[in-house]
């Protein structure tokens, strides 16, 4: 913390692979890629919840933020998770409508889990942990709510036609029929093919970030590339009730034009952004069309509000991209 009290702390986000028995959700992970560890176990977002604004095809999930707001009782436990629509055509410049925000609350004293923290430290310990497949079928390739099932296998489970589409392309067709009993019985099992790894904070300097070949120059940009270089390998940066760092001059977004919350009315106040270098480690960066970004920024509600009949309240996303 800066000794001017007034400046926001900014927390620095980076990837580090860990045991995948360390994304259960009662470990209260942060974490990117593969399927989202949920913190309220059910009920979980609707497939309406969870559609792109421009094609309408449900989002695939990118990344949670395990954030507690420790003096709020209702938000004793808090994640934002963050989902995007994996069509890279919807990928337009600053346009954020094909990213879904949601924020899930709980109280320490909750349904799910234990009062008592849990044992970090042990996978033993945690095999028996509460998982949101006890309570609903989920979909074996996003992780959300699966309400259609193979029509050969009777095992597997999906949320919609067009996931059922690529996990039969991705692998399910060689598996189905001869798949063991349990393969939906953990979200933590993921396919071979997905991304999943966790966030860290860093508080030391890394090599110069790569692939930040932006042709636009300006001076915002410049002082962006100032403050990253420090810590290159930066994904995310968390500073709540802090400020976003821009990228570029253009498309900077008035805190004002910030929408309030729809549930309470209160006020949003930014909590975290995504880095650029993040679209490098994914490997989502090519020539022409492709899930790319500036930066994304996410405001959350200023008072955390909390809705018993919706575990998952939605939030805001901005993207700001540098175009030439």
């Amino acid at each position: 913390m800066s000794d001017n009290e007034s400046i926001p702390r900014v927390d620095l986000g980076i990837l580090a692979k860990v045991p995948k028995w360390r994304f259960y959700s009662h470990l209260f992970p942060s974490k990117v890629g593969a399927k989202p560890a949920w913190l309220s176990l059910k009920p979980l977002p609707t497939v309406d919840n969870l559609k792109c604004g421009i094609c309408s095809e449900v989002c695939i999930f990118l990344l949670q933020i395990y954030s507690p707001l420790i003096e709020s009782d209702d938000s004793f436990h808090r994640t934002i998770f963050v989902f995007i629509c994996r069509n890279p055509n919807c990928s337009l410049p600053n346009d954020s409508r094909n990213i879904v925000v949601l924020r899930s609350c709980l109280p320490r004293e909750n349904r799910f889990y234990s009062y008592i923290p849990p044992d970090y430290d042990s996978e033993t310990a945690n095999r028996s942990a509460p998982s949101e497949c006890y309570y609903q079928s989920l979909c074996a390739l996003c992780g959300c709510v699966g309400q259609k099932k193979c029509g050969s296998c009777q095992r597997i489970y999906y949320c919609c036609k067009s996931h059922q589409v690529l996990d039969w392309k991705e692998g399910h067709k060689e598996e189905c029929g001869v798949l063991q009993i349990g393969r939906n019985d953990n979200t933590i099992e993921e396919g071979a093919k997905s991304f999943e790894t966790e966030l860290t904070k860093s508080n030391f300097s890394v090599e110069e970030l790569e692939k930040m070949a932006f042709s636009k120059s300006d001076r915002t940009f410049e002082n962006f590339k100032k403050i990253v270089k420090v810590h290159p390998e930066q994904m995310i940066r968390y500073s709540r009730k802090g400020t976003p760092l821009w990228i570029t001059d253009e498309n900077q977004l008035n805190v004002d034009d910030v929408p309030n919350c729809q549930y309470c009315g209160s006020r949003r106040v930014f909590e975290f952004q995504i880095m650029p270098h993040l679209v490098y480690k994914l490997g989502l960066d090519s020539i022409g069309k492709s899930l790319d970004w500036g930066v994304i920024s996410i405001f959350t509600c200023e008072k955390s509000c909390t809705d018993t009949s919706n575990n998952y309240l939605r939030e805001f996303a901005y993207k700001q991209d540098v175009t030439n």
